[in-house]
């Protein structure tokens, strides 16, 4: 990380922040994920002294709830609206920098939040969490830490009930596996595996947003999908607790056809038939 004296050009970051902040929907958050991951931000460095040392760390800031996050603002004049403090010591995270400091053990934050007295948009640390690529426990410690992995045995029914609930509305979902991984530091997640076809990003974002009210503080839900190798390692051996049925399948086959023959429809439809074409003529 180092000390920033320039200002991010994050002139399209902002356009789309403030055009998904109105239309939170899976086609404009995509566009804004993709802006997202190219921004840098400035952050906030705080010094704290201790009885023998002074050590530096990130500005932050609580919701009423206690939820700490870790700011970051995309130009000077919105890190203004927070400190007008003109010598203000910042630094230049990359929007991957703010993820792995989310992430850190020892940071504790519940995410992070860009430009809080402009457009105000949270990333939550479940969000991070499960759009990170995971390492399978039988990988060496350098390459991930090991993990075991088994049915958890007290868990919530509203829980699985909203994980459920998302899983129905997917007919490219096959099964679902709802396991728990412990690490050999003694955190725990809550595992959902699943067996899909096509896209995942669409199905993981719908799962996790529907879990997200019935996690506790301390519980964190990793998603990924059986071609994993996480997926493949965690499931082996074990019984889903989603499963299509079969008139679900006859339902997917049939809004697949719908779906073709829509886009075949609209394509003849912007073409124009010969037939209208002469009538314009």
């Amino acid at each position: 990380m180092a000390v920033l004296n320039t200002i991010p050009g994050n002139d399209r970051l902002l356009e789309q922040m403030k055009i998904v902040k109105e239309d939170p929907s899976y086609a404009q958050r995509e566009v804004y994920l993709s802006t997202l991951k190219k921004a840098r931000f400035l952050v906030p460095i705080k010094w704290i002294n201790t009885q023998n040392t002074r050590r530096r760390t990130l500005a932050t800031i609580y919701k009423a709830n206690g939820e700490k996050y870790l700011l970051a603002f995309t130009s000077w004049e919105e890190l203004f609206k927070w400190s007008e403090n003109e010598d203000e010591r910042v630094v230049a995270l990359s929007h991957e920098e703010l993820r792995r400091q989310v992430l850190d053990k020892q940071t504790s934050y519940d995410g992070f939040v860009i430009d809080p007295y402009g457009v105000n948009l949270i990333t939550p640390r479940q969000e991070i969490l499960s759009s990170l690529p995971l390492v399978a426990p039988q990988t060496t410690r350098s390459a991930g830490r090991e993990a075991v992995i088994s049915l958890p045995r007290v868990y919530s029914q509203r829980l699985l009930g909203a994980i459920t609930s998302q899983l129905k509305h997917f007919y490219n979902v096959r099964c679902a596996y709802f396991l728990l991984m412990a690490t050999e530091d003694g955190e725990k997640n809550y595992l959902v595996v699943i067996d899909f076809v096509g896209d995942n990003r669409r199905l993981f974002y719908h799962v996790m947003n529907a879990a997200q009210p019935f996690l506790k503080k301390n519980e964190h839900l990793t998603i990924v999908s059986t071609d994993s190798a996480l997926g493949r390692m965690a499931t082996r051996g074990q019984k889903p607790f989603y499963t299509r049925s079969r008139f679900s399948d006859i339902r997917a086959w049939l809004a697949e056809q719908y779906h073709r023959l829509g886009s075949w429809y609209q394509s003849r439809k912007d073409k124009g038939s010969p037939a209208d074409k002469s009538d314009r003529t």
